[in-house]
């Protein structure tokens, strides 16, 4: 048996994000599957940049997405009927069909089954079983996150990307139900629940003082790139509210890629560069130091579909702070976490005052207890899910 995972669409500036993370953890696992070969089909673009970052060899089949003048011309009039309320998801789905049937024939020719962990589809119409993690429909819940043209083409590749994969995958029980409800699928059993992974090997990437040397010696840390649900201005503005009112001095420590939202950001980083420090996409053996020294991790976000950031702040042993929106909820029962109520600045006020003034954190056998919890947690053991789920398809 043969495993493809469609890296196609997968860009090397994307190296910084979440979605480049799972796609590398996930791929990781799965090589440690020692019984199943597993083949990437990437561009030659972002090869170089995977080899870097998977620790095992892998094969690869280059695949370039290039869309030709017509074929994106075919797609704008497609979403600008999207963006008209006239949705042509047949017609979508056929243009795609025509102009990616080279790619098609690739991906069938090379793997048994094709894992898609990109949230849609590259090819619609393929022969062999696909498996799809999609991640999240955020422009369903904030929809003024994005611009009426982005919604349309959210809408129909998401759409037929649900309807066309063999399974949808989703990391959190929130998004299982999210998915259920809004693509109104035929089977609820075509949605299953595998979670993220954590890396457990960060220990090769040792701690190296020098390299944080110039960040304060206490400090909160939040790496998330600067889009608007990452709802980093709620969090500066109940930092600075809480340092005036009880003369503290709490620094923050912000990485991250500058997304749609730094333009609105910029300014107010200027404004609070007292205590706000913002390093922008950082590699990962500093993102690693950054954490290893933070006082503790935290999370704003308004929307996600898990967390990555959860996990890799419990692989650092820190503790975390989290709004309570319902994936980070779902985690409640199996980790020992701080949490505060959604986008609510005087509650967050109160629990970083219980965290920094009354020192109520969490103890060394607390800590210990989310590190051996998070074992369940590590990719392989999450790969292993999935190839329980493709023997079901095959």
């Amino acid at each position: 048996m043969v495993i493809g995972i469609d890296l196609i669409s997968l860009s090397s500036k994307s190296r910084y994000q979440g979605i480049f993370s799972y796609s590398i953890g996930l791929v990781d696992g799965l090589l440690k599957q020692k019984k199943y070969k597993v083949i990437i089909f990437c561009n030659k673009l972002v090869l170089d940049t995977l080899k870097k970052n998977i620790h095992h060899n892998f094969d690869y089949v280059i695949i370039e997405n290039k869309k030709t003048f017509i074929h994106k011309l075919t797609n704008f009039i497609l979403v600008c009927c999207g963006y008209l309320s006239i949705y042509p998801y047949k017609l979508y789905k056929i243009s795609n069909d025509f102009f990616f049937k080279d790619i098609k024939k690739k991906l069938e020719k090379n793997c048994n089954i094709l894992i898609n962990p990109l949230v849609h589809l590259t090819v619609y119409n393929l022969k062999i079983p696909t498996i799809l993690n999609m991640h999240d429909i955020m422009q369903i819940d904030f929809p003024n996150f994005f611009t009426k043209y982005q919604k349309s083409e959210r809408n129909l590749s998401y759409n037929n990307s649900a309807l066309h994969c063999s399974r949808l995958v989703a990391s959190s029980k929130f998004m299982l139900d999210k998915f259920n409800e809004y693509f109104k699928l035929k089977s609820k059993n075509k949605v299953s629940l595998i979670e993220e992974g954590v890396s457990l090997s960060e220990k090769k990437i040792k701690f190296i003082p020098k390299l944080t040397k110039k960040l304060p010696k206490s400090f909160l840390f939040y790496p998330a790139q600067l889009w608007p649900h990452k709802n980093h201005l709620f969090l500066i503005k109940a930092i600075a509210r809480f340092n005036k009112i009880y003369n503290y001095d709490i620094k923050l420590v912000l990485t991250g890629g500058k997304k749609n939202f730094h333009q609105n950001l910029k300014k107010i980083f200027i404004k609070n560069k007292s205590f706000v420090i913002y390093l922008g996409p950082v590699s990962r053996r500093f993102l690693c130091n950054i954490y290893h020294r933070s006082k503790a991790v935290i999370i704003p976000s308004l929307y996600e579909s898990s967390s990555l950031v959860l996990y890799e702040s419990i692989y650092f042993k820190k503790n975390i702070i989290l709004s309570d929106i319902k994936p980070f909820l779902e985690k409640k029962k199996q980790f020992k976490m701080f949490f505060f109520k959604n986008n609510n600045e005087n509650n967050l006020i109160e629990v970083l005052h219980k965290f920094f003034i009354k020192n109520k954190k969490l103890s060394p056998n607390e800590i210990k207890f989310n590190y051996t919890k998070l074992k369940s947690n590590d990719w392989e053991t999450i790969a292993k899910k999935y190839i329980t789920l493709i023997k079901n398809l095959l």
